[in-house]
């Protein structure tokens, strides 16, 4: 992987958890609306498929945002569970600060190159 195809790589993931952690306030909001249905964008698996496709496949790579059909349902037709969202957030920040950190790096790395100081 080139240089210039890991900092798109890194743009890229920056943009899928930014757009996942909306969906996922998005739930979170509607938790108590009767008839809600849990929506969520699964990237991860599709993301390393596209990968290997080459810069081709990453630049095409659009994961859409869909309702969660194997999430349990209660009563008044809401799927969305308080603890579970909680927790996807919680991970799905852990991977946008991951990313978030692995470009900074690049970018003091870049600079240094450049400069000739850290």
């Amino acid at each position: 992987m080139t240089s210039d195809s890991t900092t798109h790589l890194l743009t890229k993931l920056l943009d899928l958890t930014a757009e996942r952690q909306r969906v996922l306030s998005h739930n979170l909001a509607n938790v108590n609306t009767p008839g809600f249905r849990r929506k969520d964008i699964k990237f991860e698996q599709d993301l390393g498929a596209a990968l290997r496709q080459g810069p081709s496949g990453l630049s095409d790579f659009q994961p859409q945002v869909e309702e969660d059909a194997h999430a349990a349902v209660r009563a008044d037709g809401n799927s969305v569970q308080f603890d579970l969202e909680l927790a996807e957030m919680a991970k799905n920040a852990m991977l946008y600060q991951l990313a978030m950190q692995a470009m900074q790096q690049r970018i003091s790395l870049t600079r240094t190159a450049v400069t000739g100081r850290a």
